[in-house]
């Protein structure tokens, strides 16, 4: 349930972290846990700079909202899983899940990641599904309930 402890959300960040990627070059980030918690932290490829909050990731630069015609909205999204969704949490207890579009959740789980444009409690990664902060083959069951769109690469 939310909110999750600092330690139930830094162990989620510690499964993540080893596959972040630059969503603008697609670099990997190469950093120790040091250097990820400064604030900001920047891409050694192209320079593009991002921030960790605490509470989440913040790859969702001007530049992309702009792109992506993102806006500021004070709508709040929430659903609960339904079976066939916990069916594949569980199965994939031990891997990663991608929740793209994930909406304020009401539950943790700390094999699915929950990314989303807008810093819900729940949120722990900020961003555009078209341009993922993640290094490919990251998960191994991907959520997709935002709206649609393409993405530029497989994940």
């Amino acid at each position: 349930m939310y909110p999750v402890s600092d330690e139930q959300k830094a162990r989620k960040f510690e499964r993540i972290i080893p596959y972040l990627a630059c969503p603008n070059c697609y670099a990997q980030f190469e950093f120790d846990k040091q250097q990820l918690f400064q604030k900001p932290f920047s891409c050694t490829e192209c320079g593009s700079s991002y921030e960790y909050t605490g509470q989440h990731f913040n790859f969702l630069t001007e530049e992309l909202k702009r792109k992506f015609k993102i806006v500021d909205t004070s709508s709040v999204s929430a659903n609960d899983y339904d079976e066939i969704v916990l069916h594949i949490i569980t199965q994939y207890q031990d891997g990663l899940i991608l929740d793209c579009g994930a909406g304020k959740r009401h539950t943790d789980y700390p094999n699915v990641i929950n990314f989303e444009i807008v810093p819900y409690p729940s949120t722990d990664i900020l961003g555009v599904g078209e341009k993922l902060p993640f290094k490919d083959n990251t998960f191994d069951a991907v959520f997709f309930s935002c709206r649609l769109r393409t993405c530029e690469r497989s994940i």
